[in-house]
């Protein structure tokens, strides 16, 4: 390609960025985007990951696995209260409201 005829990148093109590119790269198409104000809602979806894994953990626990039998939901809720350091404190304390346990 001649200079000035770049093709667009693939954040730009919406397409997933290639596996090729490097780390500098990545961090300064995320900025690009950022600024560009694509990256609306990115916080929202952060939040939504955040109580995504909390509900994630409590599924995983209290269902039958090939090595181990289901947590009862009490038994549950109290080994998640033991690493309650994993989820930000205000998406963990939301699930505890939703799914009443053992007191805190």
């Amino acid at each position: 390609m001649t200079r000035g005829t770049e093709a667009p990148s693939a954040a730009s093109a919406g397409q997933a960025p290639s596996p090729a590119q490097s780390p500098t790269e990545l961090l300064q198409e995320a900025g690009a985007l950022e600024r560009s104000g694509a990256m609306q809602g990115a916080v929202d979806l952060i939040h939504l990951a955040q109580i995504l894994c909390v509900v994630d953990v409590y599924d995983a626990l209290t269902t039958t696995r090939s090595y181990r039998p289901a947590l009862s939901h009490e038994a549950a809720v109290a080994q998640m209260l033991e690493c309650r350091s994993w989820w930000r404190s205000d998406v963990f304390a939301r699930f505890l409201d939703a799914v009443p346990g053992p007191a805190a």
